[in-house]
Formats: C-alpha cells, structure tokens, sequence
C-alpha cells in the first residue's frame, strides 16, 4: 500500500516543475488575440483560419513575429519533454487506482492518457509546421487536422479525468475527495461546451490545470497519510 500513487507523486512534481518553464518559455504577448483568448499559446493551438493565425503572429518581417515564431517553436521544442511527464503521471495515477480499487475500469484512464499523448505530439508536429509554411504556402489543411488533433488531446483530457473522478468519489474517505471527483466529472461535460462555445475554452484549460493539481495533491496525501 505504500507505493501506491508514488511514482505519480514523483512526476507531479517535474510536471509542475516543466509547466513554470513552458509558461516563460512560449511568448506572453501577441500582435491580436482572437475574442475570448488571452494566451497566445492557447490562440494558436485553437485557431481556426489562416487569418486567425496571422493575426495573431502580425505583420511579415516583424520583430515581434519573428520573435514570437521563435519563441513558440521552442515552447513546442520543450512540450516534448512535458508531454511524457504529465501524460506518465495520468498512466500511473490510473494504474494505481485499478490496482487499489480491484477495478480494472480505472485503468482506462491510463489507456486514454497514451492516446492523449499521441493527441499532443502530433499537435506539435502541426504547429511547427504551420509557423514554417505561413510566409509560404497556405497552411488551411494543417489548420483542419490541428483543430481534430487539438481536441483529441484536450478532450482526452476531460475523459481521463471523468474516469479518475469517479475513481475519487468510489474509494473517497474524505468530503474533499468527493469535491474533487465531481470537479473530474464535470470536465467532460465542460469540454463538450468549450468545443461549440468558444470563449469557454480558456475556461475548461484552467480548470484541467486546476485538475492535474487535485490529483497532484491526492498523490501528496497518499504519501504523508499513515
């Protein structure tokens, strides 16, 4: 009982650790966000047009767009070093949760977050490429797959923590482990309405930072608890 959650607790912690340097990394400013955007990081992983995308990059042979190629390409350089801790630690917060609960169920959970990693490579794959093809050619079509690979990163997301949730209301010893179960459970539910209600997605990408620092926090428990 002792080693379970210890792995995740371990790469919570490089998981938060990777986030504060991705957040000083990827540029704070933009030339023009779109409506209901306030990251320009989020703005451009969420854009829908060419015109979306150059707006929010600004005029050619700017300072400020080669600044924030440069910077956004080096973001997505270091998100490859993120993506397998923070996806890690949902495959093995998973696996602890089946293994404790004798419900192999949660273990789907750890399925989900494989995919959800593949979701994010192929992200950066597209991002990068679209800062390379956009004083080119046309980038619409890497535009099309980046909003489907987008979704089955994010959206993956709130499945993986609506499993893991129901995981925290089953085996919660506490009242703040049910409130951090039904927060897992409405996740999938707010995804569903940041995908047609744009200005929400802010929103829900906060709430699944907030999620990651629940779980985070349960592992912590786990590991000071007698």
């Amino acid at each position: 009982m002792r080693r379970f959650f210890l792995i995740s607790f371990l790469l919570g912690v490089l998981v938060i650790v990777m986030s504060l340097v991705l957040h000083f990394t990827f540029p704070l400013k933009a030339h023009e966000l779109p409506a209901g955007f306030s990251s320009p990081v989020l703005a451009f992983e969420f854009a829908q047009t060419e015109a979306e995308v150059q707006a929010l990059f600004g005029p050619e042979d700017s300072p400020l767009r080669e600044e924030m190629i440069k910077k956004m390409n080096r973001g997505n350089l270091y998100d490859y070093i993120f993506i397998p801790l923070y996806g890690l630690f949902l495959f093995f917060f998973g696996m602890d949760a089946s293994k404790y609960s004798g419900n192999k169920l949660f273990f789907g959970a750890s399925v989900l977050a494989v995919v959800v990693m593949i979701g994010d490579v192929v992200e950066n794959v597209l991002l990068m490429s679209i800062t390379t093809q956009m004083d080119m050619i046309s980038f619409q079509p890497s535009l099309n797959n980046l909003h489907l690979f987008t979704w089955i990163k994010w959206g993956g997301l709130s499945v993986v923590f609506g499993i893991l949730g129901l995981y925290l209301l089953r085996s919660a010893l506490y009242t703040w482990q049910q409130l951090m179960g039904w927060v897992g459970l409405l996740m999938l539910p707010l995804a569903i309405l940041a995908m047609f209600i744009r200005p929400l997605v802010e929103i829900y990408t906060l709430m699944v930072a907030f999620m990651f620092l629940l779980l985070f926090a349960y592992s912590v428990w786990w590991r000071v608890r007698k």
